[in-house]
């Protein structure tokens, strides 16, 4: 079974705050997400991937269970890179363009063409599939509870593996919740009036 309890945590903290991200204009967001990730998630993942003797000079031997979470941990990076090459590369440009395209002389110009809404739902499965993971490797780190007797690197690790999960949770539930509907309302809204246009 699934340890879902941080998930729902992160939304409960999330939902408080949820009023305040929506007076965010929509680009704005993109960015503070895009800065978030780059600054905060990119490098926790580049410090649990590197090799252990590089982040500590005196450590005791990690301990197995930490190990195979780490090797889960590095199947998952796979699906965090390219999910990330696909927000950056596809949505995030796209979602900005009709943002933009929405600020301007609409009779003039076209909107942007995408499926939008194909796009969103392939991500917001990824979503799912990075939560699986993190809760996975949860587990095989019971918890993320350190052992008395844990070294230094012990310590560094769960408690990066920690972060970096909060810290995707609130990514996710930010592009789920409050960035995809709004972007998906503000895409229908400019296609109804492009057709109103075309007729």
């Amino acid at each position: 079974m699934l340890l879902l309890e941080p998930l729902y945590s992160i939304q409960n903290s999330m939902d408080y705050v949820r009023p305040y991200i929506n007076n965010y204009p929509i680009d704005e967001l993109v960015d503070l997400l895009s800065f978030k990730y780059d600054n905060n998630i990119f490098s926790q993942v580049q410090v649990l991937l590197s090799k252990p003797e590089r982040q500590c000079t005196f450590h005791h031997e990690l301990p197995i269970y930490l190990k195979v979470a780490l090797l889960e941990f590095g199947k998952l990076s796979d699906v965090l890179t390219e999910h990330r090459r696909k927000e950056d590369e596809v949505i995030f440009p796209y979602i900005k363009a009709i943002f933009h395209y929405s600020k301007k002389n609409i009779n003039e110009e076209k909107i942007p063409s995408l499926m939008l809404d194909r796009a969103l739902e392939n991500a917001s499965k990824e979503h799912d599939a990075i939560v699986g993971g993190f809760e996975k490797i949860r587990q095989i780190c019971r918890n993320y509870i350190v052992p008395e007797d844990a070294g230094d690197l012990t310590k560094l690790y769960l408690n990066n593996l920690q972060q970096l999960e909060m810290d995707y949770y609130q990514q996710i539930y930010i592009e789920d919740k409050v960035l995809f509907p709004r972007c998906k309302d503000l895409e229908k809204r400019l296609t109804t009036i492009d057709n109103q246009k075309a007729s």
